[in-house]
Order: C-alpha cells, then structure tokens, then sequence
C-alpha cells in the first residue's frame, strides 16, 4: 500500500514537473522571436544570442512559476484562502513584477552584459532596448500572473466545490446512521409490547410471532451496514413485518403491494418501506369499519409508490418531519434524483427512486 502511494505521488510530482518544463519551454520560444522582432524586424538572428536567449528565457519562466507559487501561497496566508479580492489580486501581482524584474535582471541582463557586451545586437540604443524589454516584461508578467490566477481561482473553487459536496454526503451518511440506530429500539419496543401483551392470550400465536419478530429483526442486523438493498429483499422482510403490524392492529390495515418481477432486482436504502408505512399508520386513524388502505407500486418513471387514503386523527399529531427528511437525505446520498412526499387529493402520495445496481 505505502509503495502504491509512494509511486502515485511520484507520478504526480514527475507530471507537475514535465508540465512546468513544457510550459517555460513554449513561453521561452514565443518570448524571445517576439522581442526579436520587435528589436530587429525579423525573428532570427546570431546564433549565439539566439541559443542564449532560448536558454535563459526558459530559465527565466521556469523561475517565474517557481515564484507565482510561492507568492500565491504566501497569499493564502495572509488572506482568506478561498477569495480573491482586489486587494489580494494587486498585492500579488506587485510582488509578483518586482519579483520577476529581479528575474529578468538576473537572469537575462546581467548575464547579457557580462558575456557579450549588449543585451542585443540591434539598431536601437541600449537604453532604447532597456525600455522596450521593460515594457515587454511588464505587460508579459501582468498576463502571465493574470492567467494562472485564474486558473488558481477556478482550482478553488472547484476543490471547494468538491469539499462541500463530500461533506453534505458525510453528513447525509450520518443522518442515515443515526435514522437506522433510531429504527431498530423503536421497531423492537412496539413489537415487544404486542408480544408481552399475547403470551397469556394466545401462546401459540404468540410463538409464531416471536418467529417472525426473529426473521424481522435479522433483516434490520443484517443490512443496518448496508447503503442499499434489493427490492426483493427489502419485501421479505416485509412480509415479516406485515405480519407483526396485523397483530397489532387485527384487520384496521389493508396493504396491497403490486410490483412487476423485472424490478425486484433494483434497490433501495433497507427499512425505507417499513418507515413509510408506519409514518402512514402514526398520522392517520385506523379502524375496522375504516381501515387504512395502503398501496405499493412502481409507476412508469421506476419511481417505487407508497399511498395511502387520508384519515387524519382528531388529535394530529405533531410531525417534525424527521423521518421523511431523513429519507430524502439518505437519497441524496446515493443519487441525484428527488424523491417526492405529498397529498394529492384524498390520498397521501410517497414517490422515491428505485435505483439500478451498478
């Protein structure tokens, strides 16, 4: 594993590196047949200036980089490191010609100087070719400094972009820990008050419960690790409940699921239904001469259903909205697309996504 990382990041520095050469190579070139013609009114010129030009050109904007990045990170530090503002943007780009006027002088004139006497062979006067460089250097280092703080700032922004988005998943993940470990006491409590309830009434019923309050609770210790399951699974599991539920509430619900074969193989979070269908039992009166009618289907855009007729209780309870937003998160965790929660005439509609295995 270290040598993995090891050898990845040596890729990485190796490729940083071959881009930085290329870059001070191709600006090195354009640089100096652009002064050429300028100075001279053709681009070449005495081979040996030439490959001297070349060679300390390219040295000059491979220090440049060198310089840009040092300076951006001196920045970063002294100012919010996400923003560029005016003041950010000037400061840097004043250090930035001051730092490459030291460069150019360095790097180009000085040597120049010492090796043949002119910085050019040309009809200009030295002062005349001074002005002209100092020109080009100013405008050339405002537009070098301006593209690769645009590049920077796109950089940011995109690796910020990033970090918010890698946070709301943590923290849609979190919610789905915490909506799973608040799932599992609650179902389990009910299910025991019902069970405690039936040992001295019926104890042979009894057992038969306490049997699938075992297959139901395997399922939630299963897949509570688990992101996703598959829709046939998630219905065993159920049926299983289906059949907890029917004891507690005898024939005051009636479910009716009707889903094609060809998607029980797609996914969805584990105990998404069971919420559903209780959210629909706590907010609604349930009752034999009324009993709460209860739909599971998948609609023409493979969106699973859940729907129920509206019998709101007298005393409404309070609803925080929880456990639905919780649903939506874990969602937004695992897909883009929305999931959707609402009355649409007498009925109460729950639409989400069912999602293909990969």
């Amino acid at each position: 594993m270290k040598v993995k990382l090891m050898r990845k990041r040596t890729n990485v520095i190796m490729r940083h590196l071959a881009f930085k050469i290329g870059a001070a190579l191709v600006l090195a070139i354009v640089w100096t047949f652009l002064l050429a013609y300028l100075l001279f009114g053709y681009f070449l010129y005495q081979t040996e200036h030439l490959l001297f030009d070349l060679a300390n050109s390219f040295v000059m904007f491979y220090l440049f980089y060198e310089g840009y990045i040092r300076i951006i990170t001196f920045l970063d530090r002294r100012f919010p490191k996400w923003q560029m503002n005016a003041e950010k943007y000037i400061v840097g780009l004043v250090l930035f010609k001051v730092y490459s006027l030291l460069v150019f002088v360095l790097v180009s004139f000085l040597p120049a100087r010492l090796l043949f006497g002119d910085v050019f062979i040309s009809p200009l006067s030295d002062a005349a070719e001074l002005r002209l460089s100092f020109i080009m250097l100013v405008l050339v280092s405002a537009l070098y400094y301006g593209i690769l703080t645009s590049f920077h700032i796109f950089k940011n922004i995109h690796q910020a972009s990033l970090q918010a988005e890698k946070m709301q998943k943590e923290i849609a993940q979190a919610q789905f820990d915490t909506l799973k470990s608040q799932v599992n006491p609650h179902f389990l409590f009910n299910s025991l008050n019902v069970l405690t309830s039936l040992i001295p009434l019926d104890p042979d019923m009894a057992e038969k419960f306490t049997e699938q309050l075992s297959k139901a609770y395997r399922y939630v210790l299963e897949h509570k690790a688990d992101d996703m399951v598959l829709l046939k699974t998630e219905l065993e599991f159920i049926h299983a409940y289906l059949f907890l539920i029917d004891i507690r509430f005898k024939d005051k619900l009636k479910l009716n699921i009707n889903l094609p074969a060809d998607r029980l193989h797609w996914l969805l979070p584990p105990l998404t239904l069971q919420l559903l269908i209780e959210n629909a039992i706590k907010h609604n009166v349930l009752s034999k001469k009324s009993p709460l009618h209860i739909d599971i289907f998948v609609d023409e855009n493979d969106y699973l259903c859940v729907t129920n007729n509206l019998q709101v209780r007298d005393d409404k309870m309070i609803s925080t909205g929880v456990g639905l937003r919780n649903i939506t998160n874990r969602y937004g965790y695992l897909t883009d697309k929305p999931t959707h929660f609402g009355v649409e005439g007498k009925s109460y509609v729950t639409k989400i996504p069912l999602l293909q295995s990969v």
